[in-house]
């Protein structure tokens, strides 16, 4: 009974500390991992799931890192190293222009199972902004799927198969591609705020794969970084603020303090000499 009580209020706590995680970019907050991993779950290979994220009506993508007011290609790539596999969400931005959004990485456990995390890139999302499938078993910290309900790691994991490798760049986009507007953060975080078959964390269940190399781009470095840079000029100035206040504040109470000290002290003065003279 003591052990079920522990174990309840553990995952009660890193539930409520999953709520806090949120990704340090306004843009990150247009592309809904929970939703990416679940459209992976339901595709057949990974030429389809490329497609789905890039059709409007399936309602995941979201997101315009050039700012330019048109929804960003995300072409889809794949690297293996071993039992490791990461599956690389990039957005098309220009000829040669590329930014890594997320990963889907995955750790073969054999033939039947597996373990699978979405990993947000780390300009965008912010260090170890992780989601993974939630395991219907609070008490188990690791998820490990079963690769059958997985379409996708069936077709990945089949033997002899080619590495998926997006045909799509900045001049040759498919043609059934038309970009459209984004929609407000608030109207998209509405539809996704329901998601419960996944979790958030900050841990990472699958190992670092050699054979990922992040790629950037320089501006949607830059656009970030204003981002970040404005709200924490934002909480700099808010925080000076306040200590200003508290400054004064504290200087109005010596102030005050002092100015009573010395009224006493007149007052005591005032009263001896007053004495002395009577006594003369």
């Amino acid at each position: 009974m003591i052990m079920r009580i522990l174990f309840a209020m553990f995952f009660s706590f890193a539930f409520l500390n999953a709520q806090d995680i949120t990704p340090v970019s306004e843009a990150a907050e247009n592309l809904d991992l929970g939703g990416v991993l679940e459209l992976f779950q339901n595709s057949k290979d990974l030429e389809e799931f490329e497609t789905k994220l890039n059709e409007p009506e399936n309602d995941i993508n979201n997101i315009d890192l050039d700012e330019n007011g048109e929804v960003d290609f995300i072409r889809v790539n794949e690297e293996q190293d071993g039992a490791s596999y990461v599956i690389v969400l990039q957005a098309v931005l220009g000829e040669n222009e590329y930014q890594d959004i997320a990963t889907i990485e995955i750790e073969k456990q054999n033939d039947d199972e597996a373990i699978v995390q979405a990993i947000g890139a780390e300009d965008l999302y912010g260090e170890d902004y992780i989601v993974e499938p939630a395991s219907e078993d609070e008490s188990t910290e690791i998820t490990v799927v079963n690769v059958n309900t997985y379409p996708t790691m069936r077709w990945m994991f089949r033997p002899g198969r080619r590495r998926w490798i997006s045909p799509w760049r900045f001049s040759v986009l498919p043609p059934w591609w038309r970009p459209w507007r984004p929609v407000s953060r608030s109207t998209y975080r509405a539809r996704h705020v329901h998601r419960r078959n996944v979790r958030v964390t900050r841990h990472r269940r699958v190992r670092r794969s050699n054979a990922y190399k992040p790629r950037t781009s320089s501006k949607v470095k830059h656009n970030t970084k204003a981002s970040n840079q404005k709200k924490k000029s934002t909480s700099k100035k808010q925080t000076t603020k306040k200590q200003t206040n508290k400054k004064q504040t504290k200087n109005n109470s010596t102030y005050r303090k002092k100015n009573t000290s010395r009224q006493k002290s007149s007052g005591r003065s005032g009263g001896r000499s007053g004495g002395g003279g009577r006594r003369r």
